[in-house]
Parts: structure tokens; sequence; C-alpha cells
């Protein structure tokens, strides 16, 4: 299973990160469809995981695997913490100058999604990239869901506050307007808990995805999508939000995204498209940051889309910059392209 290499995850991966920018530049239709992003991302997460977690035989070796899989996830937030910290300092100014306590700054640190947007800018939190919720969340939710597994060991139990928890979620955000209905971790570790434990039920049952027809699984796919999109736009009719972080067909969706991303068998450079897939996802706010101060001041659609296109120019351009240099010079401080490339696997 481990070694079995995944071509059409590594495609949908490299779409996953194109649609998480889509929803940060404001690409319109782009951003719709990016919102089943992170729960692409957070299934093939808890997937590869667990799919070697799961049949380890002994506590030691468990513990062990997951200290492992953390490690490799924090060396990527920090590599990149690091490479942010000229936002850090810009954010550090900004709370000084509005007279903002010291546990508002740490708390937006450690939960970087909260306030990130103000007058139709991207900002992310104090930490400088609030895309880095998601690295952040599964450091917290792979531990607490193999706590549970360990504890308690009742995958239905587990199942149903999963469900709970994801239908707070839905009343939080697709269907604020009509709920008004508050919860803390819409851009939290308890957000991707459902879609880790789906990973989870996915690899304890590989065997009945390769029985999967393709072709009746993207016909159905086809179907949710459709109702996806729907859902979404009848949101946007009633209550003017386009991109609701969850909505009631947003898990269906997702999951059947990933089943067809593991049936499809694609001729393409996977390595590449793993890599580019995570440069983008954590590099986009450096380039949306200055774009939106510079070229792209005006949400217009045109101006949105051409922002959307030149981030992902720009990211790619940067990430084979960075690993020409790393690989010419040797240069320990770009020496993150493994790091990059098997985070997922």
């Amino acid at each position: 299973m481990n070694k079995k290499i995944f071509t059409g995850v590594d495609f949908f991966k490299c779409m996953a990160a194109l649609g998480v920018v889509a929803i940060h530049t404001r690409a319109p239709i782009f951003n719709v469809f990016g919102r089943l992003g992170v729960p692409f991302f957070a299934i093939i997460s808890g997937m590869f995981f667990f799919s070697k977690y799961t049949y380890l035989d002994s506590k030691d070796k468990k513990k062990k695997y997951l200290f492992k899989y953390l490690k490799r996830i924090f060396l990527l937030y920090l590599t990149w913490q690091v490479i942010y910290i000229p936002f850090v300092i810009k954010n550090i100014l900004y709370y000084k100058k509005n007279n903002y306590d010291l546990i508002t700054f740490i708390w937006r640190f450690i939960f970087p999604g909260y306030g990130y947007s103000t007058s139709n800018h991207f900002i992310a939190g104090t930490n400088g990239w609030g895309v880095s919720w998601y690295l952040i969340a599964l450091l917290m939710g792979l531990p607490l869901l193999c706590l549970l597994l360990k504890y308690i060991n009742n995958m239905m139990f587990i199942g149903i506050i999963s469900i709970g928890i994801e239908i707070l979620y839905i009343l939080n955000s697709g269907y604020f307007y009509i709920t008004h209905f508050h919860i803390w971790g819409i851009l939290a570790f308890p957000r991707i808990f459902i879609y880790l434990f789906i990973g989870l039920v996915i690899s304890r049952n590989l065997n009945l995805v390769e029985q999967i027809n393709i072709y009746k699984l993207i016909m159905i796919l086809i179907i949710f999508m459709s109702l996806f999109f729907a859902e979404n736009y009848f949101i946007y009719l009633h209550s003017g939000n386009i991109v609701s972080e969850e909505v009631i067909t947003t898990v269906p969706t997702s999951t059947l995204v990933v089943l067809l991303s593991l049936k499809l068998k694609l001729n393409v450079d996977t390595l590449t498209l793993r890599e580019f897939s995570i440069f983008l996802y954590t590099s986009q706010i450096l380039f949306i940051f200055v774009l939106q101060h510079t070229i792209f001041k005006n949400n217009y659609v045109l101006t949105n889309y051409l922002e959307f296109f030149t981030v992902v120019l720009l990211a790619y351009l940067a990430m084979k910059l960075c690993f020409s240099l790393k690989d010419k010079f040797n240069i320990v401080v770009l020496n993150f392209k493994n790091k990059l490339a098997t985070k997922l696997k």
C-alpha cells in the first residue's frame, strides 16, 4: 500500500491547491469548488497516515510513527513560518498600534485563520500566513483521533462525534444566515476531524475501493458536484456568501473526489505535482499580498482571474528557482524539497 503510486491523488492534490488559491484571489466559480480543497487534503492525509498506523503491531511503533509524521508536518510549518517572519513583524506593529493585548496576538498566532479578511483584502492571522491553519489542525487533530482510537476504539461512536461536529459547522457556516449560530473552530482542528475520520475509514476499506466502477463513480460525482454548486449558489442568493466553509454537500462531494483520485491512473510527473501542490499552498500568501497591494487593488472579475493565474505562475517559477539554487549550491535553508514531496505519503 505505502509503495503504491497514486497518480490520481497527486493530480487532485494539485487541483486542490489551485482551488485554495482561487478562494483567496476571489476567482469566481473556481473559488466555489476550491472549498473542496482542504477537505480533500485532510481525507488524503488521514488515509495515508492510518494506512500504516492502523496495522503497526505495537503501541510503541504506533507512537513512534505518529511522532515521526507530526515532526515532518511541523518542520514544513516551521520552514515557512521563518519565511513569513516579515509578516509577523508587520502584525506586531499593527497590534501595538491598536493596543491589542498579548493574549489575543498569541491566540491568533496559534489559530491564524481568524481575522484574515478585512476590507476585501486577504490578511493572515498574526503568524503571517492564515493558510497555515490546516497544518496546525493536522498537528492537533491527528493525535486527538489516535487517542480516541486508543481509549474508545469504537468506530461508530467516533463517527457519530465527527458527524455531530460537522453539523455544527454547517449551521455555523453555510446556513449561518438562518441559524445565527456561532461555534469556535471553523478554521481549526475540529473542522477537519470528520475528514480525518473518513480517511481512516477509507484506509481500512481499500479493497472495496478497488471494486468501485469508475464510470459509475464519475457519474455520481458529477451529480454531487452539481448539487454542491447549486447549494452554494442557493446560499449566495439568500445570504450573499458564495464560498461557505461548510455546506451539506461538502463531505459527500469531497469524499467522492478522493475515491476518484484513488481510482485514476494518470501518466503524469507525480513528484513535480506533489511538490508544486504543497509549495503553492504554503507560498501563495507572499504573492497574493504583493499583488493585492500593487497591481490588483480592485476587486473585479477579470482582475481576480488574472490575479489567480499570476499567483500560480509566480509560485511555480519560485519553486523551480528555489530547488535549482538548493541543488546547485546545496543551500541548507532551501533544503525542504523532500519534506514538501513526502508530507502526504
